[in-house]
């Protein structure tokens, strides 16, 4: 039996392979900028027939596709039926605000690649390593590395899988995300507290979380904070 897929997840589908961002999305179906979130999040959580048709014809006025009301509504876990004559981006980027973004086409660099985060091994200076990963060029900085967080302990705020990006800082500001560590102690994410006892070396300052397909960001360069990621 096929995997039953809902009008949600293929409405965020399409949007992902047109490259239509979260607000202009929002703005097509005439539903609040959150409403798309809860897609990916709830199988209850579907948009109504006549606001799906809004999307398809936005598609089609915008690229010359004709995507049929039926394919969103037959459960079916098929490929978005874009049709030779379909424009998508070939590189894909987040938009940012201090909230939240999604994709939108841009070019890629390499970044340097720490790793697993927590890590019992303790800290390796990642730009050091030959590992590298291909993250958006907004990102670059001289002083930014990669990690992946594993485990569940910080979820909802960051789950298993999601990619973050650390900025190189000993004093951060109270409050925000922070990884730290240092020497033979275990590299380890917390808030920055006046009684945080272990070294701090960088702070968080973007979440990327790939959802059904769906790439989602949260960015703020001075620093995030668990707020932020609710």
């Amino acid at each position: 039996m096929s995997k039953q897929v809902t009008v949600g997840k293929k409405v965020l589908r399409v949007a992902h392979a047109a490259g239509i961002g979260i607000s202009e999305l929002a703005e097509i179906l005439g539903v609040s900028r959150t409403t798309p979130y809860s897609y990916s999040q709830r199988d209850n959580a579907n948009p109504s027939q006549d606001k799906v048709a809004r999307l398809a014809q936005s598609i089609q006025e915008t690229h010359g596709v004709r995507i049929p009301l039926e394919w969103f509504f037959d459960g079916r876990d098929t490929p978005v039926p874009l049709g030779e004559g379909f424009s998508s981006p070939s590189r894909l980027i987040v938009q940012e605000d201090e909230g939240r973004g999604y994709l939108r086409a841009g070019p890629k660099v390499q970044m340097a690649y720490f790793g697993n985060i927590p890590d019992e091994q303790g800290w390796h200076d990642p730009f050091e390593s030959a590992a590298v990963i291909e993250m958006d060029a907004k990102f670059a900085h001289a002083r930014r590395f990669v990690g992946k967080i594993v485990g569940d302990q910080w979820h909802p705020q960051l789950c298993q899988g999601d990619l973050t990006v650390w900025h190189l800082d000993t004093s951060p500001q109270f409050g925000t995300i922070v990884l730290t560590g240092g020497g033979e102690a275990p590299c380890n994410l917390v808030e920055l507290a006046h009684d945080t006892k272990d070294s701090v070396l960088a702070r968080l300052i973007a979440v990327i979380r790939l959802t059904d397909g769906l790439e989602q960001t949260w960015s703020l360069p001075s620093g995030l904070r668990f707020r932020h990621l609710e």
